[in-house]
């Protein structure tokens, strides 16, 4: 792990791990709301509880103070990878509206960059549509594309 990446890991209480490859491509201060946004880069997509114990620690602040949000980008992003982040996060849409449990037993296809869901009714898709728009930011935030 690179200097610059460990000192901001150590400024925002982070020791997880799967960040040994990461680089810090910029940051940028968002002078409206004082928000520092960093940008770290790695190579592979970094696993989910690495991910959600780095978005916790960055929302305590840098040192406890300065604002702090982290996007993720990754040189290589495999159909698996967006594959277990979907399951997370359907499984977290899952808990709220428990009549979407059926698209866990569907397939996912990516077609030219669009998720495809295979859904069982139109109540089905419906519900998932209403969904759409937070899966969608869910994977932006997560690093994992438009």
């Amino acid at each position: 792990m690179n200097d610059e990446i460990k000192r901001f890991f150590d400024s925002i209480g982070f020791n997880g791990e799967g960040f040994s490859d990461a680089l810090i491509e910029k940051v940028v201060l968002k002078k409206k709301d004082e928000t520092f946004l960093v940008y770290i880069k790695n190579k592979d997509v970094i696993n989910i509880p690495n991910v959600n114990q780095l978005f916790l620690c960055a929302s305590n602040g840098i040192n406890g103070t300065k604002k702090c949000s982290i996007i993720l980008k990754y040189d290589n992003v495999l159909f698996e990878d967006i594959k277990a982040y979907l399951d997370y996060f359907i499984d977290e849409i899952i808990i709220r509206r428990p009549s979407l449990i059926g698209i866990k037993k569907s397939d996912v296809d990516i077609v030219d960059g669009t998720l495809y869901f295979h859904v069982l009714n139109e109540f089905e898709r419906n519900d998932l549509l209403f969904e759409s728009e937070g899966l969608i930011n869910q994977l932006k935030c997560y690093g994992l594309g438009e």
